[in-house]
């Protein structure tokens, strides 16, 4: 086998070696509230490395009549406290359209939720009638569609079994389509900022349930 017939060996294994170096390289540390009997409420901080004074953080929310709520965003670490900055929530989507310089027989797709390119989801057609899955390239996070096979620029945009959204384009110049969106089912924390005071086990900020008062928060293993 000579060097040319290996190559897309030796890129496989490159990708793989550079996904699992990056793995290894975030330090993710979990805080929960104390007493969370019939509730949850925890933080999530991610460095990209342990020692790293700033990253992204996702907070999850489980209230005792069983709904939950999510937000998330990133965060700055000083020697007391730990500042976090939530992302703005797209409750409605938010669509870049844009057209290549010379014609394309594809259109691309893709979806950003919780501030991250989501890897898994499927495009249909809004035609009831058609049963035609355009599934995402993982590697790359994006659906492609053949033009030739549109008919009706109309489409529905799923992960798993839930539908996202609708949308439709006007124009068949259209070649490149990125959404902003999150899953209209969830429930989320439409907060802008928030500090957490460092303690020797944890940190403390206002919880759930607390009447505005301020609960630890110990690190979860």
């Amino acid at each position: 086998m000579n060097l040319l017939s290996r190559l897309p060996i030796l890129i496989l294994l490159f990708l793989i070696a550079t996904s699992a170096t990056s793995l290894v390289a975030q330090d993710t540390t979990r805080y929960c509230q104390e007493n969370g009997v019939l509730f949850s409420n925890c933080y999530e901080l991610i460095r990209t490395t342990k020692s790293a004074k700033t990253g992204t953080f996702t907070e999850r929310t489980a209230t005792n009549d069983g709904q939950v709520f999510y937000g998330w965003g990133s965060f700055s670490e000083t020697k007391n406290s730990i500042l976090l900055t939530y992302s703005k929530i797209n409750t409605y989507p938010v669509f870049d359209k844009k057209n290549a310089k010379t014609y394309l027989d594809t259109l691309y797709i893709k979806w950003y939720s919780r501030d991250n390119a989501q890897e898994f989801f499927r495009i249909k057609f809004q035609d009831s009638t058609s049963t035609k899955t355009y599934k995402s390239n993982w590697e790359l996070a994006i659906v492609k569609i053949p033009k030739s096979e549109i008919v009706e620029p109309r489409f529905e945009l799923y992960q798993g079994p839930n539908k996202i959204l609708e949308f439709s384009l006007t124009s068949t110049r259209t070649d490149y389509v990125t959404i902003y969106a999150e899953d209209p089912r969830a429930l989320y924390l439409h907060k802008r900022k928030e500090k957490l005071t460092k303690t020797k086990f944890g940190f403390t900020t206002v919880g759930v349930y607390t009447k505005e008062k301020k609960s630890n928060f110990f690190e979860v293993k």
